[in-house]
């Protein structure tokens, strides 16, 4: 069975710009109160479409849009 789902652990500076940037999305599964979001904004940043929980900062960094969504 093909997974489509790879982890790839830590990823830093430009490498991790072009691996946001050829993602098809970004899963933010938070079930905490995250206070900021980096990775929303580094993502959205690049042009990849963000998929999360309606958690702590997530309805303030992203709302529901051709481009990004909060569930729940």
């Amino acid at each position: 069975m093909r997974s489509f789902v790879e982890f790839v652990g830590e990823v830093g500076g430009r490498e991790k710009d072009e691996f946001l940037g050829n993602a098809y999305a970004v899963l933010f599964p938070i079930d905490w109160p995250e206070p900021f979001g980096l990775v929303m904004i580094e993502a959205l940043a690049c042009g990849t479409p963000v998929i999360a929980w309606r958690r702590g900062s997530v309805p303030e960094v992203i709302t529901d849009g051709c481009d990004r969504l909060c569930c729940g």
